[in-house]
């Protein structure tokens, strides 16, 4: 899709489709509502993580994965303590001042953590959505009752 002619979001980088589920419709409820997203996924490794071509568009986005300080970075959220390979990424992040880049160690689930921001932050609900946050902040954050949940074939109550 494009937007008055023009690709707004074209990479989103995410470790986790659910994720992606969350993020998607916020830029799109909130800001683009024409907006393309290309998905593009990553390898945790030590050394450098991003190739500045994936950044081609207006927007990109990195979603529950390694912070990166490239300026063509407009949307980042991630909640892992291990966020940042380096101290100079760290302290890059904390000089920001984007509305869109946020970290919050707090939070067991990115999606949880993206959609307290989406409400809290841009205005942005989607109830239809629920289900999907309160299963990931369970799974995520590994918060079962018991074992029998991720390792039963049932569904889920």
């Amino acid at each position: 899709m494009q937007h008055a002619g023009k690709n707004l979001l074209s990479r989103p980088l995410l470790r986790r489709r659910r994720v992606g589920g969350l993020f998607q419709p916020v830029p799109r409820g909130a800001f683009y509502p024409d907006a393309e997203f290309v998905y593009t996924g990553l390898a945790h490794r030590a050394s450098q993580l991003f190739d500045d071509r994936l950044f081609d568009s207006d927007e990109n986005a990195i979603v529950d994965f390694k912070y990166s300080a490239n300026p063509k970075v407009t949307w980042w959220f991630d909640h892992h303590q291990s966020a940042f390979l380096t101290p100079e990424d760290a302290e890059h992040s904390a000089r920001t001042t984007a509305a869109r880049k946020l970290y919050d160690p707090s939070f067991k689930s990115c999606t949880l953590f993206i959609s307290t921001v989406a409400k809290e932050k841009f205005g942005y609900e989607a109830p239809d959505l629920n289900q999907l946050v309160y299963w990931a902040n369970i799974i995520d954050g590994a918060q079962y009752t018991d074992a029998n949940p991720q390792s039963s074939w049932e569904r889920p109550r």
